[in-house]
């Protein structure tokens, strides 16, 4: 089956922060919780990873391991995340032909803070993603079996 992926592509980079490194306060009148860092302290992390992610990266990840055709649309800049997430696109045998390069906004990025339960705080730059527009959708893109569009939240 040929699957095309509409929607955001980004660089996240995770850091997994010990639980005794960072404080976590929730609020006992909201349901709100919050991770703490001390202010101008250098805190060690347990891990940093960086990967390519963004909801038609990873649905075109999932459906090219699944045995799928898979190409992506999405919205990148002219920058080193760009060429990271075309690179990973081609390991995984997707096709980045409707990939859209954009030099007026750098590719979106994302940080993750993971500590206690592993729920995290997520820090995210839109960038490339936020200029996706009609115009880019080249009719010959959708000549495939399904299409899945991923949400482009504040876009």
């Amino acid at each position: 089956m040929k699957v095309l992926a509409v929607g955001g592509a980004t660089i996240d980079t995770i850091v997994s922060i010990a639980d005794d490194d960072i404080e976590r306060l929730t609020l006992r009148n909201a349901d709100a919780a919050y991770l703490l860092l001390e202010l101008g302290r250098k805190s060690e992390a347990e891990d940093i990873s960086v990967h390519c992610g963004g909801g038609a990266i990873n649905a075109a990840v999932t459906m090219s391991r699944l045995g799928h055709e898979a190409s992506v649309l999405v919205k990148l800049g002219r920058d080193f995340r760009a060429d990271v997430i075309i690179s990973r696109l081609a390991a995984e045998g997707i096709s980045a032909r409707n990939a859209v390069r954009d030099a007026l906004l750098p590719t979106g990025a994302s940080v993750l803070v993971s500590a206690h339960d592993r729920n995290t705080a997520v820090i995210t730059f839109r960038g490339a993603n936020t200029l996706l527009t009609s115009a880019d959708l080249d009719a010959s893109a959708f000549a495939v079996d399904l299409v899945y569009v991923a949400s482009l939240s504040d876009a």
